[in-house]
């Protein structure tokens, strides 16, 4: 799905029109319930395109209790950057999205790692959120948890938009 730009002929407002897309389509139906499922969670990073975007990894999670996470370790020993920050940031929220239980998405590479969380990331797009609406004269619905998100494929496509239009880098540990 991607917004088509109309304009209602009466109003002059801003119309929201959306046309499906097999990505978000295929993204959905790899949505798990569990971090625990490896398999699951491999074939989310696949449709994600983890490894073209970003580079070789290998993943690890935590599952024994809580805060529940996945970690993507990164093999390159290239300088990261604050593209890959953002790619990063793009990525794990919708991964926060389409597994139901986790807390946590880690990225490690050789020079730096980061964490987003599901707490953060659903506060993040709350507020970017309200900002589009502000902007754009919209009234997306402001979700209290970003799973929500990946609810129907107007709501993850609305997820993606935002994020593809605000990419904000994490603060790097």
């Amino acid at each position: 799905m991607w917004p088509a730009d109309a304009q209602d002929a009466s109003s002059g407002k801003a119309v929201e029109r959306w046309r499906q897309d097999q990505e978000t389509l295929d993204l959905l139906d790899a949505k798990t319930p569990y971090c625990g499922d490896a398999p699951a969670l491999g074939n989310i990073a696949k449709l994600l395109q983890v490894g073209s975007r970003i580079g070789r990894y290998n993943i690890s999670l935590q599952t024994s209790e809580r805060p529940y996470r996945w970690t993507l370790e990164f093999e390159t020993a290239e300088e990261t950057t604050s593209a890959t920050w953002g790619m990063s940031r793009f990525l794990g929220y919708q991964m926060l999205a389409l597994v139901e239980n986790l807390d946590e998405v880690s990225f490690r590479y050789p020079s730096s790692s980061g964490v987003f969380t599901a707490e953060l990331a659903s506060a993040s797009l709350a507020r970017l959120t309200e900002e589009y609406n502000a902007e754009h004269g919209t009234s997306w619905p402001v979700h209290e948890s970003i799973k929500e998100y990946a609810e129907s494929p107007l709501e993850y496509q609305r997820m993606v938009t935002l994020l593809k239009q605000n990419i904000i880098y994490p603060v790097m540990t």
